[in-house]
């Protein structure tokens, strides 16, 4: 029989102490959160494949060894995609491009292949196969340059095209602004550079226009016309041939 006397008294702990614990491993338990990176999109139906960035402590040993391991690939994991109505805001997602996870309280299985109104068919909460992803977070390593800080800038690629939408201001870039359809602009249009017009405004063939409007000549710029043009001018000027005659 032991000599109680020789065993070491362990006390019992506190019970504040036990549901600091029992917090604590609900905690960690619990998917909530999570930043993730993308490893494969598909456009057609807007499901990714995610890797989770951060590395999860399996299990610690009694001497303080941890046991390191990575968290399984989320596979069709749903992107959110900015929308309302039938407008939709798409970006191209990538490999690589970070994302914020977030674990549905119940699972999505039936949402995602039937729609609204279904019913969850698993008592699993909080589940990795319930991740949805949010693309947009940088880490510093990755952060934006010249962040827009005074209005809104739609960007694609290193400066090819550009918008910002300030203050009485839209300011674009790109190497061609190509509209399909009609444009009216209603107030004035400067133009800093060539324009060549195409098309027929009449009716009347190829290349006609009709501009219900005054052309103003600016001082030591010219006003250069086919052969056969006519017109009323205010300043007397040859050009490509024509005699030009005026005030």
């Amino acid at each position: 029989m032991p000599n109680n006397k020789n065993l070491k008294s362990i006390p019992a702990p506190d019970l504040q102490t036990v549901l600091e614990e029992a917090k604590r491993d609900a905690s960690v338990s619990m998917n909530a959160v999570q930043i993730g990176v993308i490893q494969a999109f598909d456009k057609d139906t807007q499901r990714a494949t995610v890797k989770i960035a951060m590395k999860q402590v399996r299990d610690v040993a009694e001497d303080g060894t941890r046991t390191i391991t990575e968290y399984p690939l989320l596979l069709e994991c749903p992107v959110m995609v900015l929308f309302g109505g039938v407008d939709i805001l798409s970006m191209p997602i990538v490999k690589g491009d970070n994302c914020i996870l977030l674990f549905n309280d119940r699972q999505i299985d039936e949402w995602m292949y039937g729609g609204p109104d279904q019913t969850p068919t698993s008592s699993r909460a909080h589940d990795l196969s319930d991740g949805i992803a949010i693309v947009g977070i940088r880490p510093l390593t990755n952060s934006i340059a010249n962040y827009l800080e005074n209005g809104i800038r739609l960007s694609h690629g290193v400066g090819n095209s550009q918008i910002d939408l300030k203050d009485n201001l839209i300011d674009t870039i790109a190497e061609l602004f190509f509209h399909h359809g009609d444009m009216r602009v209603s107030g004035n249009v400067r133009i800093e550079g060539n324009l060549q017009i195409d098309g027929d405004t009449t009716g009347g063939g190829d290349g006609d226009w009709t501009i219900n409007s005054n052309i103003i000549q600016e001082s030591g710029k010219s006003i250069h016309a086919g052969d056969g043009a006519t017109g009323t001018f205010d300043v007397v000027t040859v050009v490509d041939g024509i005699v030009i005659s005026g005030s």
